[in-house]
């Protein structure tokens, strides 16, 4: 295949955002590159704590989306005493009691600080997440309770009085009707 060519050809345009004969950059002194480098790590500090405290939120409200389908799964599994019945309430409640004693392990990774290099906002400032850990604890009250109230529900928590019966002492009789007795004709 043969191309033609054209005897007027036209130089390629410039690029979208060239302007032409724009004056060289003078060099900068090491003081402003020093400051230009501690403004740029500072914004870095900051992207990396706001990452952290996001990601630390995730981690806060996810045993809070759990609840729905575990709460669900308690709904089909009924209330009869059966082992899948049973095995879903141990394991709400055991997950929710292992959650209560995992909370500084689950929050530990955040905690880490990394440093960046010409950072001096955050050096070595500790970054708090209480309400991330008390987002995370009240999630894992919840869970407890409904593991507990479903627990409840199937009989299997000792809660009403027929439960204690065998520790109830007997009150003594106080008086003693003899009855009458009728002969049946």
């Amino acid at each position: 295949m043969c191309f033609p060519t054209t005897q007027h050809s036209h130089p390629p345009s410039d690029p979208p955002g060239y302007i032409p004969n724009q004056p060289i950059k003078k060099r900068r002194n090491n003081n402003q590159v020093s400051l230009e480098q501690t403004n740029e790590a500072n914004k870095k500090s900051l992207e990396l704590r706001s990452i952290k405290h996001n990601k630390a939120w995730e981690t806060a409200i996810a045993p809070g989306k759990a609840l729905f389908t575990t709460a669900v799964m308690m709904y089909m599994s009924g209330s009869g005493i059966q082992i899948f019945s049973i095995s879903i309430v141990f394991m709400t409640i055991w997950n929710a009691l292992k959650g209560f004693t995992k909370v500084e392990s689950t929050f530990r990774p955040f905690q880490i600080n990394q440093t960046i290099p010409h950072a001096t906002f955050i050096s070595n400032e500790q970054l708090d997440f209480t309400p991330q850990k008390l987002a995370f604890i009240a999630c894992q009250i919840v869970a407890l309770g409904l593991g507990l109230y479903k627990a409840d529900t199937m009989g299997l928590l000792p809660s009403r009085s027929s439960d204690w019966i065998e520790f109830w002492s007997e009150t003594p009789l106080t008086a003693m009707s003899p009855g009458s007795v009728s002969p049946l004709y």
